[in-house]
């Protein structure tokens, strides 16, 4: 009897080509391989969301920006992927919160002033559904397994679990 490759397992978790490629960039982005751990966990849960990971690096000035962009059919959605446990991980940066809708609309004006202009088009469609209210935002915690929808009046609205 001939077993399927041992690949056959990892391709089903992980997706088809596309999405192995995608991820793959993103993890070779990371600073780290406790943010490669967090970035691998966040394509899991939002894979068991229905979502598909963007291939898109919207970072500038080095490592700042965006860490992960996902789509579910013409919605997209914002990703922090943290290799911590809770909310607490998502840091606060001139006033503002990782994962709230105001800091992802400033990070993506700040992709549009310092990022190289390849995915240009692509971030103003995100603002624009972030202005229309439909731009979706999550964070993952890989030390406890958590995902939360951060809603559009994150931090003063709570979080939901997912």
């Amino acid at each position: 009897m001939v077993s399927a490759p041992r690949t056959a397992g990892t391709a089903a978790r992980y997706g088809g080509a596309q999405q192995r490629a995608a991820l793959l960039n993103r993890v070779r982005e990371s600073g780290s391989l406790s943010e490669a751990k967090g970035v691998v966990y966040a394509f899991r849960e939002m894979k068991r969301l229905g979502y598909s990971l963007d291939d898109v690096s919207l970072h500038y000035r080095g490592n700042q920006g965006m860490d992960l962009i996902f789509s579910n059919g013409t919605r997209h959605a914002v990703v922090e992927a943290k290799h911590g446990a809770y909310l607490s991980s998502l840091k606060t940066y001139s006033g503002l919160r990782q994962g709230s809708l105001r800091y992802n609309v400033s990070r993506l004006n700040r992709y549009l002033d310092y990022g190289d202009g390849t995915h240009n088009a692509f971030v103003n469609q995100l603002l624009n559904e972030a202005a229309a209210g439909q731009l979706e935002s999550f964070g993952t915690f890989y030390r406890s397994g958590r995902i939360f929808e951060l809603p559009p009046g994150w931090p003063t609205v709570p979080a939901i679990q997912r």
